[in-house]
């Protein structure tokens, strides 16, 4: 490994969604996260769990001086994940707040829907995000079979700009067979721009990035630390222009 790996998407923040349930597991999620050859972590609470800018960055800098307090050196930044309803009633404060790269070309992590349907509200909040000039990391479509269905538009959407990520956890199996299928077809496409742990607890759901680069080297992936290291990186300090608008229907 030649750099520290970035996390892009990762539950840190403790007592908060369905991640760690307190300090002591948020420490020990941490040390996993740095074990694993991680410096940087975006905290990607669901954003729905949130009250506002203001309580995303005092459950940051919380967090800081706990992982400082307890020796884990990780440089800690706040995010979201959110999900397509969230779009429609975050105002402009908290989307700033929740946005990553550079202000000339900021983005935001948007899921792919883990329910039944949910398509076309997925295509809106691409939209949504594209009108207000935000660019979309859409965060794990391997788990999606509607957005990879035929008629899901995952085609549509990377013509349109949008990045994907997989989930590491995807990519080591812990979601199951499908799930691992589509992220290695999607890596070796070509069509994925980082991988992210989507890490929720030290468990069941631990940061996995060391193990998905070596499943996707076996794999036959060229250059797979890339999609952990240098790829999340350009990220951060390039940002992600906003998508294209939609083809008009013929």
């Amino acid at each position: 490994m030649t750099s520290r790996r970035i996390e892009l998407h990762f539950h840190l923040l403790p007592a908060l969604d369905d991640g760690p349930a307190d300090d002591a597991d948020a420490i020990d999620l941490a040390r996993a996260a740095f074990a694993d050859g991680t410096e940087t972590v975006v905290c990607t609470p669901h954003a729905r769990f949130l009250h506002g800018p203001r309580d995303l960055a005092d459950r940051v800098a919380r967090l800081r001086r706990t992982l400082e307090r307890g020796g884990v050196p990780l440089d800690l930044r706040p995010g979201a994940e959110l999900s397509a309803p969230d779009v429609e009633v975050l105002g402009d404060a908290t989307l700033d707040a929740v946005s990553q790269g550079p202000p000339a070309a900021p983005w935001i992590l948007l899921e792919a829907p883990l329910e039944p349907g949910g398509v076309e509200e997925l295509h809106a909040a691409v939209d949504g995000l594209a009108r207000r000039g935000y660019g979309v990391l859409l965060a794990h479509p391997e788990r999606s079979p509607q957005t990879l269905a035929p008629g899901g538009g995952l085609d549509e959407l990377l013509a349109r700009g949008v990045a994907l990520q997989v989930n590491a956890t995807s990519i080591a199996g812990r979601h199951g067979d499908a799930p691992r299928d589509a992220a290695l077809e999607l890596v070796r496409a070509g069509a994925v721009t980082v991988v992210a742990s989507d890490a929720h607890d030290d468990a069941g759901r631990p940061p996995s990035l060391t193990t998905a680069v070596a499943t996707l080297r076996t794999a036959g992936v060229a250059d797979p630390e890339r999609l952990v290291a240098s790829a999340p990186r350009a990220l951060l300090r390039r940002g992600l222009a906003a998508p294209r608008p939609a083809r008009a229907l013929v």
